[in-house]
């Protein structure tokens, strides 16, 4: 395993020899005095504000030394010609040892019931500052023979449930596809989690919920956060950097693309209020924008009534939700989602005509209509089949 001089080492060769697409920073000092450093990674010809952002945390846990591999081969794999489609997309931005103190020390070196000193202070800070779009925070199991990716940071809210699952499966397909057999974990009661079924070894103590980064990061922007469990004590170090990687591309490659209830590409984290069938969603004409306008929407949602559709005749839908909030700054949209692929004859704002955008699934046809500057009032959409 690497020390934390070594893995320095390595940032350090990564940022000199790849200096066209990485970007070394340390984003604070942790409580021992010790550098964080965050690893930057994107294609810099292309404008910041077209790019999703992505940031995968390891080593919040000082002692799961199978996250060490692991991250080091999602760098590689970044910086290598099969990333290159995802450095045009994104900015990925890897963290590769959060906690320092407790890695030099190989001891948990965090509290076991809540975040750190160092993750209130500067990781959470950083992240929100950089408005993650998605979040991924890598951990490492020392016994039994379990990996696991792990959802349940939601709030229920919107379809978070149905997409986080659909991001977690895309993350399972991967592993098994290079024949590692990661189970599905929802954070609940701590005695059901699978990977107690096997104790620990003699001298650690026993593990009780770890409250992580993504909950206070998905409660202020709406970020999409997984966390995922490789295993170092039934892999050795090149298994653990294999697994990791199978699970963690496809999470981080769903940014590259337009999910099927998605009108462009990103990572799916669109849908504020509602559901598939009429949802109140952030929109923009760029990433950046989307961002701004997702955060927005998610931090005043309370402020919306949840979108209601009606079904005045067979040929005609309407939707609608009510706003009291003070007036926005970005523009939110309103979608419904028709059967089959209509001809779709006119749509309307409040009763008069208006621009839409639509795109398909396998079955059906999503219209979105944007509402710009939004004050107080009630927005219906009306659309004519």
């Amino acid at each position: 395993m690497l020390t934390l001089v070594e893995i320095e080492r390595y940032l350090d060769e990564l940022e000199e020899k790849y200096s066209h697409i990485v970007k070394l920073q340390s984003i604070g000092k942790s409580s021992g005095g010790r550098n964080i450093k965050a690893v930057l990674i994107t294609d810099n010809d292309i404008s910041e504000s077209d790019k999703e952002v992505a940031i995968v945390m390891g080593l919040r846990h000082g002692d799961e030394i199978g996250v060490v591999p692991a991250v080091i081969k999602v760098l590689d794999w970044l910086v290598s010609d099969d990333g290159k489609i995802t450095r045009e997309r994104q900015k990925v931005i890897v963290i590769p040892v959060v906690n320092p103190d407790g890695f030099i020390k190989q001891e948990f070196g965090a509290p076991r019931e809540v975040i750190s000193k160092d993750e209130e202070e500067i990781i959470v800070p950083f992240i929100l500052a950089q408005e993650a779009d998605m979040v991924l925070d890598v951990h490492s199991l020392d016994r039994g023979d379990i990996e696991a990716i792990i959802t349940g940071h939601t709030l229920h809210e919107g379809e978070d449930d149905f997409i986080h699952g659909f991001a977690a499966a895309k993350m399972l397909a991967g592993a098994a596809d290079h024949g590692y057999p990661y189970v599905l974990h929802m954070l609940g009661i701590q005695s059901r989690t699978p990977w107690h079924s096997t104790p620990r070894m003699a001298g650690y103590e026993s593990s009780t919920y770890n409250n992580w980064v993504c909950a206070p990061v998905y409660e202020k922007m709406h970020t999409l956060v997984l966390g995922m469990e490789v295993n170092s004590y039934s892999l050795n170090e090149e298994e653990c950097g294999k697994s990791g990687l199978a699970a963690i591309r496809p999470l981080i490659k769903l940014g590259n693309i337009r999910s099927p209830w998605e009108c462009t590409a990103g990572y799916p984290n669109r849908i504020i209020k509602g559901n598939m069938h009429i949802s109140l969603r952030a929109t923009g004409s760029n990433a950046e924008e989307y961002r701004k306008s997702r955060i927005e929407l998610w931090q005043k949602r309370e402020y919306f009534t949840e979108p209601v559709r009606l079904l005045p005749t067979l040929t005609q839908i309407k939707a609608k939700t009510k706003f009291s909030g003070e007036k926005l700054s970005s523009p939110f949209a309103l979608c419904c989602r028709l059967h089959g692929n209509p001809e779709i004859k006119q749509v309307t704002l409040n009763r008069k005509v208006c621009d839409y955008r639509a795109s398909s699934d396998n079955c059906s046809t999503f219209v979105f209509v944007d509402v710009q500057s939004a004050k107080t009032g009630v927005y219906e959409i009306t659309i004519d089949i």
